[in-house]
């Protein structure tokens, strides 16, 4: 049950607003975690970076542009990557 008193830790706090991410939270927690935000500038500046990361995938995750749709990494490239990531 939703205590109003009770207030999310900084771990608390940042599995919740991953959480949120993925699926809406109930209630409770929503008024939980912006009342821990409301308090705590470090879990802000943590929930902006959310805020940013998920902006950046979210333009990643356009379709290509027109005139881009049909290029590659040449092969030359790949091996490039293939060796930084091993």
């Amino acid at each position: 049950m939703f205590n109003p008193l009770h207030i999310f830790s900084c771990r608390a706090a940042a599995e919740a607003a991953a959480r949120k991410r993925d699926a809406k939270l109930p209630l409770g927690n929503r008024i939980t975690l912006a009342m821990h935000l409301a308090i705590c500038s470090m879990c802000r500046y943590m929930n902006s970076q959310f805020e940013i990361i998920e902006a950046a995938l979210r333009k990643l995750g356009r379709p290509p542009e027109s005139g881009n749709a049909n290029q590659s990494l040449s092969a030359e490239a790949r091996e490039r990557l293939k060796s930084c990531l091993k």
